[in-house]
């Protein structure tokens, strides 16, 4: 169902007929960029770690390792993809069909969200934009478990409003059972689970909680506790896989540079001239809490205060910003109470808490380092540390930016004025919107606050729908406002919407029509943030075919070196692999205590003595590494004369051939 909107024209039959069409045109083109060539390139470097386990599953029965433990990530992915090889897939194109399937599987859900929200113009509009969509199209090709979770995701909207909002008992089931498929597909499934915790909120009852939702908070608690739990396991190093020294070599080859609570306490110690304006701080937020005390009687209210004031004593100014859109969102307060005159205390409370952090941060080098900077720049530093926690700067603004700024800008904007819209309680705003606002906040959070391994725009893949959803509906609104006196305005907001889009980065025919071509697949002339975005891609069967028609085993050595993965799926005559101690991967790929490397079943050399001693002993030896490595590894290696022999055109890797390995090492 929809939500009805009387400002909001349905279109006519004949325009209703034009959108169809288009619609069902971007979904042919959808479906033909997501399969054209899929199976035909090798896989990537993490496209490898699952289509390794897929081996293990087809060879074992299940995930595991054979030097010991399991990979669980995806695993209900990794059964479907061996199952699928068994019917005569390659290993490359199982998962990949996998995903690409999945990415299609999303576009009804976003119809019925878009519908929903506003009507049948704004659900084609989303299926027509997330078909063509060269980010959608690209995780939709990339055998991992971003767009099978997209998927889920959406799908699982669908439930939550049902659920949340037209209270059906088969929402609430449909919500538990895609918790639960979403942890067999990511290990973030656990996000869904966390999304379970919010219809109380959105239902709440004049600021106070029901009995029958305490039942429900409860039971949904600790199902989130019980995933949690699960998603924590470490399966992977369930038989001892790191090396015994692990900690020693790591910390060594890093250093120690991470600076926790403890330090910031001591600070604060060390500098007696903060105590004052500490204490004059807490007695202010003292007198706000008589403000908060106030709405004693919504207790929600109160608590959401409270949490909102100790972020901010806490130099946590995102989540104080957030906690309040949260409550403005869920009517748990209104903006007019926010702003009267008896809140005069608590706002200047959270302004000079910021404040006392600015300042802090200006005077005392905790957070700006001891290096001289401009004015600016320490003030940039300090103000980063004070919105950088949760992280959304790093986890989802800078990678949105720097792969995709007019989209990101548009999307965020947009996204702003939607929130703005429903925290001032405007009436036009349905109570899907303002579900979805709830979710994507509450999930941007989330997002911001994990500890992702790298700073990409993946980690953020699933929420770009809904994100999206939100904005064009905002966007065609507003053209449909100043369309309406025209005529046919569902039509000329339609088209609104479909010209923004075409201006951003997510529309490129020349991709989508040379897609399977090596220049689209290996991300040639990409600018990084670009590639990244799409996910980097290198040739490493052109390794494996070079070595196979350069290298002679048994009489030469061919070791798989630092930053190389799945070399080992191409090329079989490898003898070893050697990962450098500095390598953050190091306890991930080690097994058996470091004897041997987890993915390849080969021994592991971890040491750099012990490389330089294996190279000098062996006649003629063959070393494949990252091609950003050589400068670095070029000093360590010069004096066994190394020959750069051959660079891959299409990815960092590149070989290195040692002749007359007598040579001593030193």
């Amino acid at each position: 169902m929809s939500d009805p909107d009387p400002t909001i024209s349905e279109p006519g039959r004949g325009e209703l007929r034009l959108l169809v069409a288009f619609a069902i045109i971007a979904v042919t083109v959808g479906v033909f960029a997501r399969f054209k060539g899929l199976g035909t390139w090798p896989f990537g470097v993490d496209e490898y770690y699952f289509g390794r386990s897929v081996q293990n599953i087809l060879q074992f029965g299940v995930p595991a390792f054979e030097c010991g433990g399991y990979y669980v990530r995806g695993i209900l992915l990794q059964y479907v993809a061996a199952g699928l090889q068994l019917l005569g897939l390659s290993p490359e194109l199982a998962p990949r069909a996998i995903s690409a399937t999945c990415s299609l599987a999303a576009l009804p859900a976003a119809f019925l969200l878009g519908k929903r929200m506003q009507g049948v113009t704004l659900g084609l509009l989303a299926v027509a934009l997330l078909a063509i969509s060269v980010w959608q199209i690209e995780m939709g090709r990339f055998g991992r478990f971003y767009a099978p979770f997209q998927a889920v995701f959406l799908w699982y909207l669908v439930f939550f409003l049902w659920y949340t909002i037209d209270r059906r008992l088969a929402g609430l089931v449909g919500m538990v059972a895609f918790s639960l498929l979403g942890i067999l597909v990511w290990e973030g499934g656990v996000l869904l689970a966390v999304a379970n915790l919010l219809p109380p909120f959105l239902n709440h009852d004049r600021g106070r909680l029901t009995g029958a939702q305490w039942r429900y908070l409860v039971l949904m608690l600790l199902f989130l506790f019980g995933l949690y739990w699960l998603v924590n396991i470490d399966f992977r190093q369930a038989l001892d896989g790191r090396p015994p020294d692990y900690y020693e070599v790591i910390a060594a080859a890093r250093g120690s540079t991470v600076a926790g609570p403890g330090r910031l306490v001591a600070t604060i110690a060390a500098h007696p001239a903060w105590l004052l304006p500490g204490l004059i701080l807490l007695a202010l937020a003292a007198w706000a809490s008589r403000w908060i005390l106030g709405f004693r009687h919504r207790w929600l209210t109160a608590a959401g205060l409270f949490a909102a004031l100790a972020a901010a004593l806490l130099h946590l100014f995102l989540l104080t910003a957030a906690i309040l859109v949260l409550l403005l969102l869920v009517k748990l307060l209104d903006w007019r109470e926010l702003f009267d005159r008896r809140a005069l205390p608590y706002l200047a409370a959270l302004g000079l808490a910021g404040v006392f952090w600015l300042a802090f941060g200006l005077v005392t080098t905790l957070w700006r380092g001891d290096a001289p900077m401009s004015t600016m720049g320490a003030i940039t530093a300090v103000a980063f540390q004070l919105v950088g926690d949760p992280d959304i700067v790093n986890m989802v603004a800078r990678p949105w930016a720097g792969a995709i700024p007019l989209l990101g800008l548009g999307i965020f904007v947009l996204l702003g004025i939607s929130i703005g819209r429903a925290a001032l309680g405007h009436r036009e705003v349905s109570p899907t919107e303002r579900a979805l606002l709830v979710i994507a906040v509450v999930m941007l959070i989330l997002v911001g606050a994990a500890d992702a391994p790298r700073i990409e725009t993946r980690y953020s893949f699933f929420l770009y729908p809904v994100l999206l959803i939100v904005a064009i509906g905002i966007l065609f609104r507003a053209a449909h406002h100043f369309a309406a006196p025209l005529g046919r305005p569902a039509l000329v907001a339609a088209a609104v919407v479909l010209a923004w889009f075409a201006l951003t980065e997510d529309v490129q025919p020349r991709h989508l029509a040379k897609i399977d071509s090596p220049e689209i697949n290996f991300r040639v002339g990409m600018k990084p943030r670009v590639g990244s975005h799409y996910y980097g891609r290198g040739d490493i069967r052109a390794v494996a075919d070079w070595l196979q028609a350069h290298a002679e085993p048994p009489g030469d050595l061919v070791i798989s070196g630092p930053g190389i993965a799945s070399l080992d799926f191409y090329y079989r005559n490898l003898d070893f692999v050697y990962v450098d101690p500095s390598d953050q991967r190091l306890g991930a790929w080690s097994c058996r205590r470091g004897t041997i490397e987890r993915w390849t079943s080969l021994p592991l050399v971890y040491s750099r003595e012990e490389l330089l001693a294996r190279i000098a002993g062996s006649p003629r030896t063959f070393l494949v590494l990252d091609s950003r490595l050589v400068a670095e590894f070029q000093p360590l290696l010069a004096h066994l004369q190394p020959t750069l022999v051959w660079e891959n055109p299409h990815g960092h890797h590149s070989i290195m051939v040692f002749e007359h390995g007598e040579a001593t090492a030193p």
